[in-house]
């Protein structure tokens, strides 16, 4: 299956060069395979750079919010420029059966779902973009034996990237002569234009005489796009946008910060070190650090939600897959260590009790 986005336009349409979008997609349950996206701009075919993050995604009709039925979040780099971008399909499973088999009526299943697809896709370095969402179905199927044979969809646990803050003052006034700024693999010298010799090309030019604003935002616009733009300032030799980081800068009260976030999520982007040499002997020096690898959580694993290992985010996705999950079964003992506030309990009717043990061993529960 192939599926046409226009870049431009930013939906599905039947072929490059028609405006208007798709008339629908339909897929089937148990039909396992590839899909295809080959972007283009008007009726030129285009592929996105190397390492783009790209994911289509199926879901219930209206259900926004809910886990996608159908998904592909790994699609390869197309092979040549403007060629297609491919990847294999992934099924959830148990919604599907749930959304399609009638176990009020076996004689008489659903005949397909209505559902909505979107691919949205993300270059390196960028920012996110979409398609407006299409409407279509899936529909179910006659032949089942090889159903349960279909790739499942894994609940995730979101990854998280490694970051890093030097802090400036907003207020202090700094003559840079010479020096250089290290993030990474990637680096660039600077100079002011007329003290001493020109250092190494690469460099990073200013004859302007601005503060830690001026500097910081040259600095992000160069680390995040390989160019600079800000006034005074010119980029001597050639420099592409780094490949591990992005930057920003922001100020609060009389502190100006200098913020660097790894561009892939996970442990990958701890130890990355930065270091700006010019004022004094180190301005800023530091490593990337906090970056928490995704993980997929399965019915019989054991989620732990230490305060010292996932953020609240993780947290929220760990709990939305245990509630999502049709059982959960917790190998060996279930242990709330320590708790002062007990264990909370729900019954089938709703009614929720609180279930806690005192230290002489005592035993409580308390609605609530």
């Amino acid at each position: 299956m192939v599926l046409y986005v226009d870049i431009d336009l930013r939906r599905f349409v039947g072929a490059p060069g028609f405006g208007s979008p798709a008339r629908a997609i339909e897929l089937k349950r148990g039909d396992g395979g590839e899909v295809s996206l080959q972007f283009c701009q008007g009726t030129t075919l285009v592929s996105l750079p190397d390492s783009s993050d790209i994911i289509f995604q199926g879901k219930e009709s209206g259900k926004y919010d809910s886990s996608p039925l159908i998904e592909c979040s790994s699609f390869a780099n197309a092979a040549t420029s403007g060629g297609v971008h491919t990847g294999s399909l992934t099924y959830n499973v148990n919604s599907l059966n749930a959304l399609l088999n009638d176990d009020l009526d076996l004689d008489n299943d659903v005949a397909f779902i209505s559902a909505m697809f979107e691919v949205t896709w993300r270059p390196p370095g960028k920012g996110w973009s979409s398609t407006d969402t299409l409407a279509g179905k899936i529909n179910n199927d006659v032949v089942k034996s090889d159903q349960g044979l279909l790739p499942a969809i894994a609940g995730e646990v979101p990854g998280v990237a490694a970051t890093a803050r030097a802090n400036f003052s907003e207020t202090a006034s700094i003559t840079i002569s010479a020096g250089s700024l290290t993030v990474g693999t990637w680096s660039v010298n600077l100079w002011d234009g007329s003290t001493g010799y020109a250092p190494a090309v690469p460099y990073l030019r200013y004859s302007g005489s601005g503060d830690w604003a001026e500097w910081l935002a040259a600095f992000v616009e160069l680390i995040n796009n390989g160019a600079v733009t800000a006034s005074g300032f010119s980029l001597v030799g050639t420099r592409s946008a780094s490949g591990q980081v992005t930057a920003a800068t922001s100020v609060s009260g009389s502190n100006r910060y200098f913020d660097f976030t790894a561009k892939e999520t996970g442990t990958q982007g701890n130890a990355i070190s930065f270091l700006l040499q010019a004022v004094t002997s180190n301005d800023a020096a530091g490593s990337l650090t906090g970056g928490v690898n995704s993980r997929d959580f399965v019915q019989d694993d054991f989620v732990s939600t230490l305060a010292d290992t996932l953020t609240s985010a993780q947290k929220a996705q760990a709990i939305s897959n245990l509630l999502e999950s049709s059982a959960l079964t917790v190998p060996g003992d279930l242990e709330t260590t320590g708790s002062a506030n007990g264990l909370i309990l729900e019954s089938p009717n709703g009614s929720r009790y609180r279930v806690k043990v005192s230290n002489s061993g005592t035993l409580s529960t308390t609605s609530i």
